[in-house]
């Protein structure tokens, strides 16, 4: 009998161990769960601040002139043909930037180096083979101007208008049928002044740089020149109306992101 009871006793440890050993082993195998991390938000770009930059592009320009007074070749009112210029230019820009929500105000000051040239020839409606020459060449623009802009994250479209100098020299030559330099005005430098619009499209694509394509179109107004003839010693009076346009690829550098 005690044998018996010794043997149910046994019996009775291990089937308690091994319930213990199994509700261990399964305990271990459940799964962990942790919290999943936040996630990440891209950084939206910001476009406060000031900036400073450089460009290069290509402008081109188109001088109308209209004689006032007559001379032996070219009545008065007569038109010239244009003389329409052209070439590389480059330069710096800097201004600042401010965003309120998606839109973006700011001011702008650029001046660009170029050496747009051209010419053309008129040929005169009362002395039959002779005609005049026109030169001209553009030594740099100069724009000050305000932007308004429209962003969604890292571009920015916007317009701008403003103020627009220039510097440009030429000069006119009249020859003979013979091809014989009988008369002209020596070249002269005077500075335009008008006004400019704008519209570009620019990019943020590292850190505080961007990159910008800008179209431009200037209006220099109508200007009086006074010539005298080197020959005759005639005084000449010329109207030109002066417009220009510009398109540039540019790259700024960024302070002070709010």
């Amino acid at each position: 009998m005690s044998e018996t009871k010794a043997f149910l006793s046994g019996v009775a440890i291990v089937s308690t161990l091994f319930v213990f050993g199994s509700q261990s082993a399964g305990a271990a195998d459940l799964p962990v769960y942790t919290k999943a991390p936040p996630p990440v938000v891209a950084p939206v770009y910001d476009w406060t601040g000031l900036y400073v930059g450089g460009h290069a592009g290509y402008g081109w320009a188109t001088d109308k002139n209209t004689a006032v007074t007559p001379n032996p070749t070219f009545p008065a009112g007569f038109q010239f043909n244009d003389v329409n210029v052209g070439g590389g230019l480059g330069g710096v820009q800097g201004g600042f930037n401010y965003q309120i929500a998606r839109w973006v105000l700011g001011i702008e000051g650029e001046f660009s180096w170029t050496n747009a040239t051209g010419s053309s020839t008129t040929f005169s409606p009362l002395i039959l083979g002779d005609r005049t020459i026109d030169s001209n060449k553009i030594d740099w623009v100069a724009t000050a101007a305000g932007r308004v802009g429209y962003t969604w994250n890292n571009w920015l479209g916007y317009v701008k208008g403003g103020g627009a100098w220039a510097q440009a020299n030429g000069g006119s030559n009249l020859f003979d049928p013979a091809g014989t330099n009988i008369t002209g005005h020596p070249n002269k430098t005077g500075q335009l002044s008008g006004w400019l619009i704008g519209v570009g499209l620019e990019y943020g694509f590292w850190n505080n740089w961007s990159v910008k394509l800008e179209y431009d179109y200037l209006d220099f107004g109508t200007r009086r020149d006074t010539s005298i003839d080197k020959t005759f010693g005639l005084v000449e009076l010329r109207d030109h109306s002066d417009t220009a346009q510009m398109v540039k690829i540019g790259v700024n550098y960024r302070f002070d992101f709010g």
